[in-house]
Order: structure tokens, then sequence, then C-alpha cells
């Protein structure tokens, strides 16, 4: 998804929520797994490296008299020190779609292509039957921004206070980075759906090229890698919106 955006629409989304009264942002299934890197480091050389985890969670939203339904990701890394925090690095690969749907006059569902998205600095239909990689710019690392670090969009918290790494130094060897993918929801009787697959892997940031082709996902061998996913899809004889664990056959091939 978008770098530079999905950590303010993260941190948002919580702040409406802590303020919210009950029953505006409500969440559910809470999914958190932590990799605790002590066994094989030396190996790979990576022993400064002392856990990496990921966490996600479901969520639904009131907006205008209707909800919306996504998924909140939260991805980490810890090392022994500040300094080698530049030694690692996420990517993020997607596969699946953002697609409408309606009923046809003759109640059959209609499914159409209509999503663009922002994908290594061009825009492109919003359809990826194969896994690539998630990125709006050809610089494959999560956090980057061009002419500046490559973790510049790593976030750290002090006291409460997020903080971004490009800006300001962490006062700890912690950072964190976010997704928020678009939501389903329903608008003038046409379902926006959402039906897409996340593999989150760290990195050493020396074997992740500085630019690419979305399509090169073996470029290197990651350290640990994290599946999530954000399927929202609606159901039109049943009148719900589906959390499945599948994207939809219409993102598989549907050109």
């Amino acid at each position: 998804m978008k770098k530079v955006m999905t950590a303010f629409i993260f941190i948002a989304l919580f702040a409406v929520a802590a303020n919210a009264e009950e029953g505006d942002v409500i969440f559910w299934d809470n999914n958190s797994v932590v990799f605790y890197n002590d066994n094989t480091c030396a190996g790979d050389n990576t022993c400064d490296l002392k856990k990496v985890g990921m966490w996600f969670a479901r969520y639904r939203v009131e907006v205008e008299g209707d909800y919306n339904y996504g998924t909140s990701m939260m991805a980490f890394y810890e090392t022994d020190s500040v300094e080698t925090l530049e030694k690692y690095g996420f990517v993020q690969f997607i596969r699946g779609c953002m697609f409408s749907s309606y009923k046809g006059i003759d109640n059959s569902v209609i499914k159409t292509q209509d999503v663009s998205k922002a994908q290594f600095d061009t825009n492109v239909m919003f359809y990826f039957p194969n896994w690539v990689i998630d990125s709006d710019i050809k610089d494959p690392l999560y956090a980057s921004y061009p002419g500046h670090s490559r973790l510049y969009y790593g976030q750290w918290m002090d006291n409460g206070v997020r903080n971004i790494y490009g800006r300001k130094k962490p006062t700890t060897p912690e950072l964190f980075i976010t997704d928020h993918p678009g939501s389903g929801f329903m608008m003038s009787g046409i379902a926006h759906n959402a039906s897409n697959e996340f593999r989150i892997c760290l990195y050493k940031i020396k074997d992740v090229p500085r630019e690419t082709a979305q399509d090169n996902i073996d470029f290197a061998k990651p350290i640990k890698c994290f599946t999530w996913n954000s399927i929202f899809v609606y159901d039109h004889e049943k009148g719900i919106f589906e959390n499945k664990n599948k994207i939809d056959p219409f993102c598989e091939g549907h050109k």
C-alpha cells in the first residue's frame, strides 16, 4: 500500500477508536506472532536482530451512516542498538484485487474492475492475480523515501507519541511499519470489495535492490515472513460483507 499515507491512517483509526462512542468502531480477530532470533543467527550474521513480529486485526467503522470493513496491520523489529536498525527493512508482497459488484436486472451479480493503485511510479488497475511487490515506488523497501533514508518512514513510539525515523532517530532500537488497505463498503447499491492477500518479510537492507520490477519477488532470501489478508466481499444474496480466507475468484483471472 501507499508508504507515506498508511501510517497516518492507521494511527488516526486508533485515535478515533479511543474516542468513539460504543458501536462506532469495532475491532475483532486480533492476531499476533513474534519470532525471536536466538537459534540460527550466527549462520546468517543476524545476531544483532533480537526479534521481528506482526500484529493485525479486523475492524468495522461507521462512516456517514454505513459501515466500512477492513484490516489494520503492524510489523515491527528490534535490534541490539539503534545503529543496527539500518541493517534491516521490510518488503511487502500482494496478491488479489479491489473491485465493485452489483445485481443486474436479471438478478445476476456483475463484477467490475474499476479501482486503480499507485504501483512502481505509475498508476495501474488494482488487480494482481499473481504475487508482486507491494510498493508505490520502484524501491521495494516499505519505509523508503527517494533521496532520503531507506528507513525514512519507519515509526517508533516515545511516551505515546509517534515519531518518524527520517525526522528523528529513536531512543530505543525498535521500529515498526503499518498498513491499512482499502476497505469493503456499500455505496448507492454498489458493493466496493477488498480481496487481497499479503506477505510481509524482513530482509537485510543490503540484499534489497534500490530499484527493481514488481514481479521480481525472489530477489533475496528473507530473514522472516508473515502472512495476512484483508478480504471483505459482499454477498448480494445474504446482504452482508463476508470476511474470507481466500481471495475472490474474480481476482485470480478475470481478464
